[in-house]
C-alpha cells in the first residue's frame, strides 16, 4: 500500500479475543505408565477474570512409545478440566513391530472452551496405556519438553 489513510471513528464489535493471562507448566522429570486407566502426570491452574471469557490450552509434548515382544505400544492423551472434563483427546499409537524397541515423537494438540465462572481451573494431562509401555518427556534430560500453556482469552 503506496498511501496511508487517517482513520478516525469506531469499528463496532472490535472488542474481545485479547490474551489477558498465559499460565505455563512443564513436566518435571519424564513420566512413564503402562496403565490402562488415564494418570495425572502434570496440570496448570488458571483463575478467569470473567465467566464469558474464553480459555485455550495447548499442550506440547514429547513421548516415547515401548513395545514389549510382539506388542505394538499404544495409549492416548488428554487435556482435562477437573477430574472428568475432557477438552481434549487424541491416540498415541505407533506400527512398531514390538521387540523392546521404542519410538520418539513429538506432537501437540490443544482445547478451547468458554470458562464457565471465576473459580481457579485445574488443567490436567493425562495419559494411559493400551500396550507396551507410554511416557512423555520431562526436563530432566530434555529443556521444556513438555509443556501445557493455558491462555486466557477476553470475550
Amino acid at each position: 500500500l503506496a498511501q496511508n489513510f487517517t482513520f478516525t471513528g469506531t469499528v463496532a464489535g472490535a472488542g474481545g479475543g485479547k490474551v489477558l493471562q498465559v499460565v505455563r507448566s512443564t513436566l518435571s522429570s519424564t513420566t512413564y505408565t503402562t496403565s490402562s486407566s488415564f494418570t495425572t502426570f502434570f496440570d496448570g491452574a488458571i483463575t478467569p477474570a470473567n465467566s464469558n471469557n474464553y480459555i485455550y490450552a495447548l499442550l506440547t509434548y514429547g513421548v516415547d512409545l515401548y513395545g514389549a515382544t510382539t506388542t505394538e505400544p499404544q495409549g492416548a492423551i488428554r487435556i482435562v478440566e477437573g477430574s472428568s472434563n475432557t477438552k481434549s483427546d487424541m491416540p498415541l499409537r505407533t506400527t512398531n513391530p514390538g521387540n523392546q524397541q521404542y519410538e520418539r515423537e513429538g506432537g501437540a494438540m490443544s482445547g478451547y472452551w468458554q470458562a464457565g465462572g471465576t473459580s481457579a481451573l485445574d488443567i490436567n494431562v493425562n495419559v494411559n496405556c493400551d500396550a507396551g509401555r507410554v511416557g512423555l518427556w520431562g526436563n530432566g534430560g530434555h529443556t521444556n519438553a513438555t509443556t501445557l500453556t493455558l491462555f486466557e482469552i477476553e470475550a
